[in-house]
């Protein structure tokens, strides 16, 4: 009876130990809901976006974006283009707003646009991220080399982890993107960089564990 006794106090005391059950856990396999979404509308500005130059499209369930560029083009060539026109630059800020308790982690981009260059002319064009407050600033890089005269399409996936305190339910994303030509303007020789659009769609990966934010 004491062997039986002592077996069912050991039982009960393991049943209510804590169990760590940190996971990251798909979206998509799990089915859990997030309520992931953009806050407002996203902000772009540089000189490769002027205000008014810049629109931004959602789709209904605004974890899906699109921002289109008029203006967002690199040269480079004679007078009267300057230095100052062979490098543009566009940062745009995402404030994205998700269940507390939980953590946003991945966006998926694309940046799209056109590169023509004559013999000699190189170009680059660059994404980059960073989150205000958080960890992570991976950096994408696409390089032409002239001749070359076609579409372009930069694609990011990275794995982005906010470290932001537990139940905040929100994060300031910062994508800031750059296009540039070498030799720089004034030069005999000719290049463009033209930025069409950035394209952008939310993911999201989880964190729990069976204690809750305080």
């Amino acid at each position: 009876m004491r062997f039986t006794i002592v077996s069912l106090l050991f039982a009960g005391l393991a049943a209510a130990a804590p169990v760590d059950t940190s996971v990251d856990v798909d979206l998509e396999t799990r089915q859990i809901n997030p309520d992931l979404r953009i806050i407002g509308v996203p902000v772009a500005s540089g000189s490769g976006c002027p205000r008014g130059t810049a629109s931004v499209i959602f789709d209904n369930s605004e974890q899906t974006f699109t921002i289109s560029f008029d203006q967002y083009t690199a040269q480079t060539g004679p007078a009267p283009l300057r230095p100052s026109d062979s490098v543009k630059n566009c940062k745009v800020t995402i404030l994205v707003g998700f269940t507390k308790g939980y953590t946003f982690s991945i966006l998926e981009t694309e940046l799209n646009g056109y590169a023509s260059l004559n013999p000699g002319v190189t170009g680059k064009a660059i994404t980059q991220f960073s989150f205000t407050g958080g960890t992570g600033n991976p950096k994408y890089t696409l390089n032409f080399k002239g001749p070359h005269d076609d579409t372009f399409n930069l694609r990011a996936d990275p794995s982005l982890i906010v470290n932001s305190r537990c139940g905040a339910g929100s994060a300031t994303l910062n994508i800031n993107t750059q296009i540039a030509l070498n030799p720089l303007a004034p030069s005999t020789k000719k290049g463009l960089i033209g930025v069409t659009d950035l394209q952008g769609v939310l993911r999201q990966k989880f964190h729990y564990r069976w204690t809750r934010c305080s």
